[in-house]
């Protein structure tokens, strides 16, 4: 990375959600190149959409409590005993940042992730100010991370530096990016020189120069359970040995991997029925109500499914970290594999899957029915089992969503075991 160092003073890194651009960010703000600089981090959510101002604010806080000399900067200036809660965006931010920055002798790195909660359209200026950054000192790093959506934030982001997660470039400076990866996440993980030479110029070359590929390899070998980092390593090294198949074979890497791991038998049928409701369903579920609907603990599934799982906030609902995984799971049996992952991939056929899914309804159905009071046993029709208005018309919290769901959708679960492969897209 030292091209950023060096030539920029501005980072985009780009991608679908999920594609690793918050830990790439990370990555950059904790390695040797950053880890001494004074710096700051700013995380955009919903909740701060109707005043974007508060972004520069709480840098400028974080900055003045880690750097004595922009805190004197600031005080001199006497922008931190001014009113600033009538200026607008473009003037905090030359009061605040510009302004300070601009004379500031030491090095700094800003990081804003999430960039793209703030709609361009709703907040031009807000994006505006982001661009004026490039014409800051080359001591002062802005990172941002956001998703790449349309013409006018290309436009504002020109002349940065851009790390693009949708692509697979095998340029040079492409994969000196994915090597700056790797190593440094992989010295953080074990003493050093616990990699034998060659080894990440192996990982390297099977990347072709995808973002989604490295990032999900650091993940399952960082943070991946069963085994140590050192085994994973290895044995996904053995798996693109004597095979090119890209994400779909690390896909299913993981998958094995994960399904070895778990004991006893039940945890193993448990993982494939999460799957199943990840890849078919018809609504999401959260965490909570995923658990209640297949009726067993899931905690230790989606512990060990991290790598390619997330948790959602607000409403902690369980998704791939891209949908790109839903579609290679449902797919997997149409691709060419070793025999040995072959025999594994015949698991999650979407009509065996479809199968899990009706049958897992229907039980919690029938589990739910019975626990209901005699009045509230009747059915109203011919795809549900349980009388779900009748209940809520005496108690609606006594109605889960988990309910709901498993009335609403078990029919057409069921339907989807006898379709065609190519009717699921």
């Amino acid at each position: 990375m030292n091209r950023v160092k060096k030539a920029y003073n501005v980072l985009w890194i780009s991608g679908y959600p999920g594609w690793g651009k918050t830990a790439i960010a990370s990555s950059l703000l904790n390695s040797t190149e950053f880890g001494d600089v004074i710096h700051a981090h700013y995380f955009i959510s919903e909740d701060v959409n109707d005043d974007p101002r508060l972004v520069w604010r709480t840098i400028t806080y974080q900055l003045a409590l880690s750097s004595p000399a922009y805190r004197r900067i600031l005080l001199e200036s006497g922008a931190l005993t001014t009113d600033t809660k009538d200026l607008d965006i473009k003037n905090l931010f030359k009061a605040l940042i510009k302004a300070p920055l601009s004379r500031l002798d030491v090095p700094i790195v800003v990081v804003i992730d999430a960039l793209d909660e703030y709609d361009y359209d709703m907040h031009e200026d807000f994006w505006e100010t982001v661009a004026v950054w490039k014409s800051l000192p080359s001591s002062c790093k802005l990172i941002v991370a956001s998703q790449n959506d349309g013409d006018d934030i290309a436009r504002e982001l020109d002349g940065t530096y851009n790390i693009d997660l949708e692509s697979s470039d095998e340029s040079k400076e492409t994969m000196d990016d994915i090597r700056f990866l790797f190593v440094d996440a992989f010295e953080k993980v074990e003493r050093e020189g616990w990699l034998e030479d060659g080894e990440i110029d192996e990982l390297i070359k099977y990347a072709h120069g995808s973002f989604l590929w490295a990032t999900t390899v650091i993940t399952f070998v960082v943070n991946g359970r069963g085994g140590d980092p050192r085994s994973r390593f290895d044995g996904i090294l053995r798996a693109f040995r004597d095979n090119d198949n890209d994400v779909t074979l690390l896909c299913a890497h993981i998958l094995m991997h994960t399904h070895s791991h778990l004991e006893p038998d039940d945890e193993r049928e448990n993982m494939l029925l999460v799957l199943a409701f990840l890849t078919l369903r018809k609504a999401p579920l959260s965490r909570r109500e995923l658990g209640e609907l297949l009726m067993c603990d899931i905690s230790i599934i989606l512990d060990n499914l991290s790598p390619i799982l997330i948790i959602g906030a607000p409403d902690d609902v369980v998704e791939f970290t891209h949908l790109f995984y839903k579609l290679v799971i449902r797919d997997l049996e149409d691709s060419r594999f070793p025999d040995y992952v072959q025999s594994f991939v015949q698991h999650l056929t979407p009509q065996k899957q479809s199968l899990r899914l009706t049958h897992a309804c229907l039980r919690f159905m029938k589990k739910s029915l019975a626990a209901q009071p005699d009045e509230h046993r009747k059915s109203t029709g011919p795809h549900c089992s349980v009388n779900t208005s009748r209940a809520e018309e005496g108690n609606p919290a006594n109605i889960s969503n988990a309910l709901k769901y498993a009335c609403s959708y078990w029919v057409d679960h069921m339907d989807d075991i006898w379709r065609k492969p190519s009717d699921y897209y």
